[in-house]
């Protein structure tokens, strides 16, 4: 009888590269499959040679690919979202058998996967939605992963995923099942839309401290944070970035095109805030920048201004901070508002302690949070976070003088702090919206002296 393997994964691209050697690592048996194109003619050969092991079976043709597995069968599509996600599902579930799983492990929309779900279910197999975080090094040795799918589907995949994925400060593996389908998607677009406004952060600080400091004396700067309270894996990475020459000993940076893109579920984060009434303004402000770095600039001529004021490393790292924390605050803030309306009950510090290595948000932030969400759903709702808050206010503040005071734009500083002082003040003043839209539409207010809704005859 010909050998079984346990796991297919479709799809060798960095992501799926990576992921069939974390499982050929740990002795687990995986059929790859890649299809045949011109670019891609050696992909599967090339892996073959690369990783000769009993362990592993390499296919272009999809039939065969699928016999390779054990039944009831798991395949992993490890593909870029949209389109060709449902043309793979097409082609592979005329070959598949009742209770098979499907798991799509890429930056699909959540609404989507709900979709797909239920016609697969139809010819009884199962979808799953999973998000993996940690890029194609995080993939091959241990990744973040976030399930979504059904719950029994869910405890099959974590007995394998358990064995690849990352493990947390307290030994515990970096894998989880969220809450429902489109729960797994949904999780690791909010992980992203975090990184967006994280990476954009950290670019910010670049940009302050470029004033002052060569790239070797910021990347000593950041070497020196990752040791505190700051530390994290886009730190670290950011940290390599600034150091990194061409063969031609210039930086690598300075040639890089000065235009930011993105694949979407950082916007996908941002709609998904503005359509729950919710105020993730960090992310929506990174999205924002991306698009702006892509117009045209204007280079308006401006005279350079010294600020009379110098700005303390100290400041900008409690500064930094602070605005991480407001990060994590709107993206988990997010996460609970969303699981209360598709009821997947998601547990925010299990979301924390699952990014917290592995992923691309891995940071010593997030053991931080992971800890205080055991206290309070609401991080903010957590004394000796508040008070620290209050203290680093003065920091924030500064930091975004000192920036305006040298004409440098700081979108994602100023937007925590907007977001901060609006939180923390009384009187936001919005009464005033609403006798706006009474007085030319008449949507009527909140009278508070009788608790109605009215409208006033402002005329």
């Amino acid at each position: 009888m010909i050998k079984k393997n346990t796991i297919g994964v479709f799809g060798l691209g960095n992501m799926g590269a990576g992921l069939a050697k974390n499982f050929i690592r740990n002795k687990i048996s995986v059929s790859v499959y890649n299809r045949i194109t011109k670019a891609e003619m050696n992909i599967i050969p090339d892996f073959l040679k690369e990783y000769n092991s009993k362990n592993v079976l390499g296919f272009t043709n999809i039939s065969d690919f699928v016999n390779s597995l054990k039944r009831p069968r798991i395949i992993l599509l490890l593909i870029p979202s949209g389109n060709i996600i449902d043309e793979s599902i097409y082609n592979l579930k005329k070959l598949l058998n009742n209770n098979d799983i499907i798991v799509d492990c890429g930056n699909s929309y959540f609404k989507n996967s709900k979709n797909r779900s239920e016609k697969l279910l139809k010819k009884n197999i199962f979808y799953t939605d999973c998000g993996i975080s940690g890029g194609p090094k995080g993939a091959e040795n241990g990744p973040s992963i976030m399930i979504g799918g059904s719950k029994k589907t869910s405890i099959k995949l974590e007995k394998l995923f358990k064995k690849i994925c990352a493990k947390d400060i307290s030994n515990n593996p970096c894998c989880g099942f969220m809450g429902g389908i489109g729960s797994g998607h949904y999780i690791k677009m909010i992980h992203n839309g975090i990184e967006y406004a994280e990476m954009k952060l950290l670019t910010e600080v670049f940009t302050i401290l470029k004033l002052k400091y060569n790239y070797l004396e910021i990347s000593k700067i950041f070497h020196k944070w990752n040791k505190g309270k700051n530390k994290s894996y886009l730190l670290e990475a950011t940290r390599k970035i600034l150091l990194k020459k061409d063969v031609k000993k210039k930086y690598i940076l300075d040639s890089i095109d000065n235009k930011a893109k993105g694949k979407g579920s950082g916007k996908w984060c941002a709609i998904e805030s503005l359509n729950l009434d919710l105020y993730n303004s960090l992310t929506i402000s990174s999205v924002l920048s991306r698009n702006i770095s892509n117009k045209p600039r204007l280079f308006a001529e401006r005279k350079k201004i010294k600020s009379s004021n110098d700005l303390k490393l100290e400041v900008l790292e409690d500064a930094l901070y602070m605005a991480r924390i407001i990060n994590h605050y709107q993206g988990f803030e997010l996460i609970q508002v969303a699981s209360k309306k598709y009821n997947w009950k998601i547990q925010n510090s299990k979301v924390s302690k699952i990014w917290s290595n592995g992923s691309i948000l891995s940071s010593s932030l997030l053991n931080v949070i992971s800890n205080l969400f055991k206290e309070n759903h609401n991080l903010f709702d957590i004394d000796s976070l508040l008070n620290d808050m209050k203290l680093k206010e003065t920091q924030l503040k500064k930091v975004i003088k000192y920036s305006v005071d040298n004409n440098l734009p700081i979108d994602n500083f100023s937007s925590a702090y907007n977001f901060w002082m609006s939180i923390t003040t009384e009187n936001l003043n919005s009464n005033l919206i609403q006798a706006q839209r009474d007085f030319f539409g008449k949507h009527g207010f909140l009278n508070l002296t009788n608790n109605k809704v009215e409208s006033a005859n402002w005329i």
